[in-house]
């Protein structure tokens, strides 16, 4: 599988799981049912999955050869796609202090829920610009040599930095919450 197509992979995942967070959410605003361990095993997805796998994969080894291979990074669309990294984590990070505090569950909830929105708002923005605009332009510059080189780095990137048993859990994690939800 190309990088690019391995990325887009895992986008689907990450809408999956967009999906059930707001699922989970409709439910509590509904109901006012929530699963605090389900919340924080979608942070951990969060944390790890989207953020150390998958963001890493893209800044540490595709947004470079996209750069060597002449797409403009500060400036550029790579630019804005760091920036929303960024932006991704703090929203993220609302969200587990929000989870982690013991005080008035129903306003740490709220705080949570504020946080998801604009999280899951901006990862669908970011991935359509990634699947539309910036994968396919980087991809048709690459070589296959380029590629073989990334596909190594993101194997080796999985195995040492996330393990790859940690990354197959978080599909079925997925799969095991949208069964739920």
């Amino acid at each position: 599988m190309k990088p690019v197509e391995e990325l887009m992979a895992e986008h689907q995942a990450i809408l999956k799981m967009l999906n059930i967070l707001e699922k989970i959410l409709l439910v509590h605003k509904k109901d006012h049912i929530i699963s605090i361990p389900h919340l924080n095993q979608i942070v951990i997805f969060f944390k790890v999955f989207i953020d150390k796998c998958h963001h890493g994969k893209e800044e540490k080894f595709l947004f470079p050869a996209f750069e060597e291979a002449g797409i403009p990074n500060e400036g550029g669309l790579m630019g804005i796609m760091s920036e929303e990294h960024h932006l991704g984590r703090q929203y993220v990070e609302e969200m587990s202090k929000a989870l982690n505090l013991k005080e008035n569950e129903d306003h740490n909830i709220s705080r949570f829920s504020e946080a998801s929105y604009r999280y899951t708002g901006l990862l669908r923005s970011h991935i359509e610009k990634e699947n539309q605009i910036l994968f396919p332009m980087g991809e048709a510059r690459l070589s296959s040599m380029d590629r073989k080189k990334i596909s190594d780095q993101f194997f080796q990137w999985e195995k040492n930095e996330i393990g790859w048993d940690q990354h197959e859990s978080f599909h079925c994690l997925v799969e095991n919450l949208g069964s739920i939800y």
